[in-house]
C-alpha cells in the first residue's frame, strides 16, 4: 500500500511514552496546526529520528497518515532553542505556552496567525528575559482565538471601564466593576481582583508586537497580579472544559 508522505515545518510542544520505545508528539505544524505524531522506536539509542524530536525544537518534518496516528518519518532540527533549554526558568515558561496551545488546539487546523505567534514567542524567549512573554502569548492566544473577555466595559451596566476596582469574572463576560460585583452572589474563585496597571499591560500586549516586551519594566506587584490574572483566566477554561 502506498502512503501519501507530507512535510512541514514544526514545533514540538509535548510528548507522552507509548508502548516500550514509542512516544507521541503533540507538534504545532505551519500547514497542519496542532497534530500528534507518533515516533515508533524513537526511545532506541539507534534511531535516526531521535536528533530532531527533543522538547521545543523546531523542525522539518515528514510524516504519513496511519491506521490510527500520522507517523513521523523524518525530522531534520531547524532551531534547537538552546539558551532556552540551559535555563530552567525558561524550560518551564516554554512547557507553559506548550500546554496552553496543547490545550485549546485539540482539532488539525492550519492557522498561521497562531503559528507566527508560537514561533516569535520561542524566538523572543531564547534571546531575552521571559517573564512577560507567557502572559503576552497568552492573552494574544485567546484573541486570535476569539475568547477575550470585555476589557473595557462593564459587561453588567455597559459603562466605561474606569481607574476604579474591579473584577474579572469570565462567567459575566469580563471585567466588572465594582458596584456591579458588589450586588452579584458568587464565590470568591468565581472573580478575581484585576489592578489598574494589570489592565493597561494587557490591553498593551494586544495593540503593540513582541518587541514592546523589551522596553517595558513592570514593577513586581504588577507582574504578581498580571500572572495571577492569567492563570485566574486559564483556570476558567479549563473549569468549563471539565464541566462538558
Amino acid at each position: 500500500m502506498a502512503y501519501q508522505h507530507y512535510r512541514t515545518w514544526g514545533i514540538f510542544l509535548a510528548q507522552e511514552n507509548r508502548g516500550e520505545a514509542d512516544q507521541l508528539f503533540f507538534i504545532f505544524t505551519l500547514d497542519f496546526g496542532m497534530i500528534e505524531v507518533l515516533a515508533k522506536s524513537v526511545r532506541k539509542l539507534t534511531s535516526k529520528l531521535r536528533s530532531g524530536v527533543t522538547f521545543f525544537y523546531l523542525s522539518e518534518i515528514e510524516f504519513i497518515q496511519g491506521k490510527h496516528y500520522k507517523i513521523l518519518t523524518d525530522a531534520l532540527p531547524l532551531e534547537k532553542f538552546e539558551n532556552i533549554r540551559q535555563d530552567t526558568a525558561k524550560v518551564k515558561i516554554a512547557r507553559g505556552l506548550g500546554a496552553v496551545t496543547k490545550f485549546f488546539l485539540i482539532r488539525s487546523e492550519r492557522d498561521l496567525k497562531i503559528w507566527a505567534l508560537l514561533k516569535d514567542s520561542f524566538n523572543y524567549l531564547n534571546s531575552q528575559p521571559g517573564e512577560l512573554i507567557q502572559p503576552y502569548f497568552f492573552w494574544n492566544f485567546l484573541g486570535l482565538l476569539g475568547y477575550l473577555p470585555e476589557l473595557y466595559r462593564c459587561p453588567l451596566c455597559q459603562k466605561k471601564v474606569k481607574p476604579e476596582i474591579f473584577y474579572l469574572i469570565p462567567k459575566e463576560g469580563g471585567l466588572v466593576c465594582g458596584h456591579c460585583a458588589s450586588g452579584l452572589e458568587i464565590d470568591r474563585n468565581e472573580r478575581e481582583f484585576i489592578k489598574v496597571n494589570t489592565v493597561k499591560l494587557i490591553r498593551m500586549f494586544l495593540q503593540k508586537p513582541l518587541e514592546v516586551l523589551t522596553r517595558l519594566k513592570v514593577d513586581q506587584p504588577d507582574l504578581e497580579n498580571l500572572v495571577k490574572v492569567s492563570s485566574f483566566m486559564l483556570g476558567s477554561f479549563q473549569e468549563f472544559k471539565n464541566a462538558i
